[in-house]
């Protein structure tokens, strides 16, 4: 209790009804949690326990539903003020001009305020006209908070079972002419394509039966086209993944928290 009350809620957390969080911040305010709660339980870092088990010794929730939770109540006591206070109309007002950028602009407070919404599975267009009722907004928020906090648990431990107990193999690729197993179809690919091409100019030279320096001059271009193709494949496969990777660091932190 003093945890919570010192450490999470007045001096962790304070303000947090007011935050834009991005997915790694509650990263790093989760593992500061944890950290607190190990050393509090003594817990030794040696010793594994999952995050999971440790909320439910200490009996605290998250740090993703005290914020949820804290969010929830603020903008319902902010709909709740006359109109006139600069609360309200900052949250209900919106820029006279300027523009967002494309792509993956910054994340807006409304943003985060939808997104916890549909967490919560609370009706988005809707929610306002419960916020006005002070005692069942509350008792929503209860509810919401309490199915959000099973839910995230719940998927937690679905993520460590899978984890633990892998039952899906990467699926193979059998070749349809010599029946080798190749584990990724870019290997395949290759390998058919080279065979492909190296049949398609043996029966050329075979059938056209030509002088010895025409069968060199074929053979060296057989050669090129091979090692172009490789080239080739190998440079999209390299830009495929540069450009997996570019795009999951670009927007890694565009989720909600």
């Amino acid at each position: 209790m003093v945890y919570r009350a010192v450490v999470v809620v007045t001096t962790l957390l304070y303000g947090s009804e007011s935050w834009v969080l991005y997915r790694s911040h509650t990263r790093l305010l989760e593992r500061f949690h944890q950290r607190c709660l190990r050393i509090i339980l003594d817990v030794h870092w040696t010793v594994y326990i999952s995050n999971v088990a440790i909320l439910e010794q200490a009996g605290l929730p998250s740090i993703e539903a005290m914020i949820v939770k804290s969010r929830l109540r603020w903008v319902g006591h902010v709909h709740r003020m006359d109109d006139h206070r600069l609360p309200k109309i900052v949250m209900y007002s919106e820029l006279s001009s300027g523009y967002r950028e494309r792509g993956a602009p910054r994340k807006r407070y409304k943003d985060s305020l939808k997104r916890t919404l549909s967490a919560c599975d609370i009706d988005v267009q809707g929610w306002s006209d419960l916020a006005t009722d002070r005692s069942a907004w509350r008792c929503r928020i209860q509810e919401a908070t309490t199915k959000f906090e099973e839910e995230r648990i719940t998927a937690a431990n679905n993520k460590r079972l899978r984890r633990d107990n892998p039952t899906q193999t990467p699926t193979p690729h059998p070749c349809w002419h010599c029946s080798r197993i190749c584990r990724a179809l870019v290997v395949l690919v290759v390998v058919v394509v080279v065979v492909v091409v190296v049949v398609v100019v043996v029966v050329v030279v075979v059938v056209s039966s030509t002088s010895m320096e025409e069968i060199v001059a074929v053979v060296v271009v057989v050669v090129v086209v091979v090692v172009v193709v490789v080239v080739v494949v190998v440079v999209v496969v390299v830009a495929v993944v540069v450009v997996h990777v570019v795009v999951k660091l670009r927007y890694r932190d565009s989720d909600v928290a």
